[in-house]
C-alpha cells in the first residue's frame, strides 16, 4: 500500500489557514509548507477536509476571529475552530457577504 503525502500551503505569513491540495481524512497527517515550498507544520486532522483546494485552520481559532488567507481577511469565525479543522460556510461568515437571519 502506497501512502500519498497530504500537503497544505499557506500562502501568506500572516494567515491562520493554509490551502489544502487534497481531500483528506479525520486522523490523516498534512504536511504544511510555507510560501517559500519550506516544511512549517505537521497537522493531523481533527474533522474530515472533503472538498481539494478548501482552507484548514492552522490554529485553534475562536468564534468572531478573523480568518485570514492571502494576506487578507476572508471572515470570521461563525463558532470555534480546532486547529486542522477544515474551513467553509459552516464555521465562517464572510467578510463581504453578511449572513442574513432566516
Amino acid at each position: 500500500m502506497v501512502l500519498k503525502l497530504k500537503l497544505a500551503i499557506k500562502i501568506n505569513q500572516i494567515d491562520n489557514v493554509a490551502t489544502i491540495t487534497d481531500s483528506a481524512k479525520k486522523g490523516e497527517v498534512v504536511s504544511v509548507l510555507s510560501e517559500e515550498g519550506k516544511e512549517i507544520d505537521k497537522i493531523k486532522l481533527p474533522t474530515d477536509a472533503p472538498i481539494p483546494f478548501h482552507k484548514i485552520a492552522l490554529k485553534q481559532i475562536a468564534k468572531g476571529e478573523e480568518i485570514k488567507k492571502y494576506g487578507e481577511v476572508l471572515g470570521h469565525a461563525s463558532k470555534s475552530i480546532l486547529k486542522g479543522e477544515w474551513i467553509h460556510v459552516h464555521n465562517i461568515e464572510s467578510a463581504s457577504l453578511p449572513q442574513k437571519e432566516v
